[in-house]
């Protein structure tokens, strides 16, 4: 049951996704919260890798 239930919450996100790619709005955000998205992820790796190194945690 997990797989077919899986399987329709895919074909329906992937129905949603074209849906919004018709709309330009919808994929300038969805680009902006991409970039977002990167720059936080880039953040993080900044503030944390002097406290990883501090404490000898790997990642």
């Amino acid at each position: 049951m997990q797989g077919t239930l899986d399987e329709k919450v895919m074909k329906s996100l992937q129905e949603i996704s074209q849906e919004a790619s018709q709309y330009p709005l919808m994929m300038e955000l969805m680009e902006k919260e991409r970039a977002i998205s990167v720059l936080i992820d880039d953040l993080n790796k900044i503030i944390f890798k002097p406290l990883s190194e501090v404490y000898d945690i790997e990642g």
